[in-house]
């Protein structure tokens, strides 16, 4: 690691267009960027030309706070061609109507229904992009994305309304870059240690993907978890981690940082810079856990993987049911800081909230399954690199770990507009963990 050093965007950035900025910056410093466009029109330039593009969101708010609530789009030959089958499936409508219905029906709503999906509607919007004004066209996507469910749960738990979060909301216009899609994560409590996340989508729309936890030469540390094994390589995979660990020690950012910098490695082999997203800095792990300190006879199961460290052994009350009223006008607000959650719900702005204010995320899923989702979904990333530490077990791992007498007890704080808890114990030192039910506290806690 690299002596302490702070965070220019922090202090002193400022930013409006955080992708965009930083995507500048990073270009400035000699590392390639995809090109970038003034204009809409400018960028459909691309699109004439037979290739794609992305119109990418935009909010001052994602450098250091929630991902994923609002969409980015691709545009290109296939999105122009899948709006005219929408229109073969609905006949003609009335566009800016659908827009507010579709967020009401599902995202792709089966043909004979009452309209097109807001999937659907993305597709018509962006596929009518180079006959549309330009204004026509982002104001569609900005009402589109207004009425998606995440970013109004996000206005009403964080006390604004939809306009005022909506405010700083743009677009910016970049070209594409076919080839793998690559996230790297520099490991917070274990250094020279890197996760790296690989998917890429085929000319059949087949998705390939993979995660490996590997060292700074590219090697794999453990039998990584892939579904195509010749995915990315150790020579890839050691490009990448040079590429990321350059840029994380460029002087505008913090160089004890582990952010989520997300690559593409083109068709090759080069290695462009996409988004830098804040997770945690770098803590080193300390005493490494014994197994004989943790015996089952006491009630303490191995994890199946661990990311972060504690300095010792914790008791933490671990939520397990989230009732929809919080942020509600007149209901109890999100707690400042919440010990450990097992997060069952797909409350995507509730979790881009309270994940990094957790000490602890508990996963109920495998470690091939959680890999999976961390590959190409933002909410498990927030999930698992922003607490202070993340652990998942097996598929039903809670339901093991959780006696089934205390099944009922936690439905009924639940139904009674409580946040069901049980207390628990947690070991963690960035190699493995161990958790077990705490046995001197009465359940549920």
């Amino acid at each position: 690691m690299t002596e302490m050093s702070s965070d220019w965007w922090l202090t002193e950035g400022n930013l409006r267009l955080p992708k965009r900025e930083i995507g500048d910056y990073v270009e400035s410093q000699g590392f390639l960027v995809p090109r970038r466009f003034d204009t809409l029109d400018k960028a459909l330039d691309v699109v004439r030309a037979g290739r794609e593009i992305i119109l990418r969101s935009e909010h001052p708010e994602d450098y250091d706070g929630p991902s994923g609530l609002m969409d980015s789009y691709r545009l290109g030959p296939d999105t122009i061609q899948n709006c005219q089958d929408v229109f073969e499936d609905f006949g003609d409508f009335d566009i800016d109507e659908q827009i507010h219905l579709s967020t009401n029906r599902a995202w792709f709503a089966p043909k004979g229904s009452d309209g097109p999906g807001s999937g659907q509607m993305r597709d018509v919007i962006l596929g009518m992009s180079i006959e549309t004004p330009n204004d026509v066209t982002i104001e569609r996507l900005k009402v589109l994305t207004r009425d998606h469910r995440p970013v109004r749960r996000y206005a009403e738990l964080t006390g604004r309304s939809v306009a005022e979060l909506m405010e700083g909301m743009q677009y910016t216009f970049w070209e594409y870059i076919p080839g793998k899609n690559v996230t790297v994560v520099a490991d917070d409590a274990i250094d020279g240690r890197y996760h790296v996340m690989t998917h890429t989508v085929d000319e059949n729309e087949r998705l390939s993907h993979g995660w490996q936890t590997a060292d700074g030469n590219g090697r794999a540390l453990f039998e990584p978890h892939r579904h195509n094994p010749d995915l990315i390589n150790q020579q890839a995979t050691k490009r990448a981690i040079d590429t990321y660990e350059t840029i994380r020690n460029l002087p505008r950012f913090a160089s004890e940082h582990c952010p989520l910098i997300e690559l593409q490695i083109d068709h090759d082999g080069r290695v462009w810079f996409l988004q830098y997203h804040r997770a945690r800095d770098f803590r080193a792990a300390g005493t490494i856990l014994n197994p004989i300190d943790f015996s089952p006879k006491e009630g303490w199961k191995q994890v199946e993987a661990v990311r972060g460290a504690l300095d010792s052994p914790r008791k933490l009350r671990m939520a397990l049911e989230y009732p929809h009223y919080y942020g509600a006008p007149g209901r109890r607000p999100l707690p400042e800081i919440e010990e450990a959650s097992a997060e069952g719900h797909w409350d995507l702005a509730l979790t881009e909230i309270l994940s990094r204010r957790r000490i602890a995320y508990v996963g109920d899923h495998g470690r091939d399954w959680m890999h999976s989702n961390l590959v190409v979904s933002h909410s498990p990333r927030s999930r698992w690199f922003k607490p202070e530490v993340a652990v998942t077990r097996h598929d039903r791992g809670l339901k093991e770990l959780i006696p089934p007498v205390l099944h009922e007890g936690i439905k009924q704080r639940a139904r009674a507009g409580f946040v069901a808890r049980v207390a628990i114990d947690l070991a963690a030192d960035g190699h493995t963990g161990y958790i077990r039910l705490n046995p001197d506290e009465e359940q549920p806690y």
